[in-house]
């Protein structure tokens, strides 16, 4: 029995940690497999714009890395994501995630010092994952590497945000700190190969969320070219390049069904 609710795992961040046996799995370590992955996305998205595809990979990706950091932050599972143990199917315009393999990081054995273990499965995540499908992923489509560390940068701001207002105890949520804290701050040239600074960005505007009293909405450094999708005002509201007028307009829409008259809210 896995220490942890595993539906809940599985459905917040598509990955299955059993067997997969679809024979459309696509494994990433496979450069003839992985060209075949982008094109079937590109083909579910309903564009051949190949930088429009590769940002909006990375998009739906990094869901697998959330979900490695999730298990790292609230339980101490430190599992083994290296390319080769991931095949990705393609579902509609999302990503599953398929892990059979899933044993621990082995280097993470040997290791007591809290801290330590910490930055190896930090750089673990980055220079054996993040890095090589990046890699691919902007020779393959076009896309500007910046603009994909926008998108996983969002991606560990957000994740941050809820986990750190969801924690259900000190300790956990000094987990989640510090792991932050080490991805965010120091900068460590294995965890970046080719890189002399630390990608990440930190710092992101906010607007005051409209339903949430004393929430903010965070927004993305860099358009994660969404609007760029056939159909009309395919703009998210963490958009960097709409209004913000237009943004509280959109947010209030996708979030329907928790806008209440101020009477039903207990207020004059």
């Amino acid at each position: 029995m896995v220490p942890f609710d595993l539906p809940l795992f599985q459905n917040r961040f598509n990955i299955s940690l059993e067997a997969c046996t679809n024979k459309e799995a696509i494994a990433l370590d496979s450069e003839e497999q992985f060209v075949y992955l982008l094109k079937r996305f590109g083909e579910n998205l309903n564009t051949s714009n190949s930088r429009v595809i590769g940002s909006l990979f990375i998009k739906r990706y990094g869901s697998l890395i959330a979900g490695g950091l999730y298990l790292w932050t609230h339980h101490q599972i430190g599992i083994d994501m290296s390319v080769e143990k991931v095949k990705i199917t393609v579902n509609g315009s999302g990503l599953n995630f398929h892990i059979a393999d899933s044993v621990e990081f082995n280097p993470l054995k040997s290791v007591h010092d809290p801290k330590r273990k910490n930055d190896l499965y930090i750089g673990h995540l980055l220079s054996e994952n993040v890095h090589p499908v990046f890699t691919k992923t902007v020779y393959h489509t076009g896309i500007r590497e910046s603009n994909l560390w926008a998108t996983f940068s969002y991606l560990l701001a957000y994740w941050k945000k809820e986990w750190i207002k969801e924690a259900e105890s000190s300790e956990n949520r000094s987990n989640i700190e510090n792991v932050f804290r080490a991805m965010t701050e120091p900068y460590q040239s294995d965890w970046f190969p080719g890189k002399a600074y630390n990608p990440i960005i930190t710092r992101f505007r906010s607007v005051d969320d409209p339903l949430h009293e004393g929430q903010q909405i965070l927004l993305r450094a860099k358009c994660c070219l969404n609007y760029r999708l056939p159909g009309e005002d395919r703009y998210c509201y963490t958009c960097p390049l709409i209004s913000d007028e237009k943004r509280v307009e959109k947010y209030l829409a996708a979030h329907e069904g928790e806008h209440k008259p101020l009477s039903a809210q207990g207020k004059p």
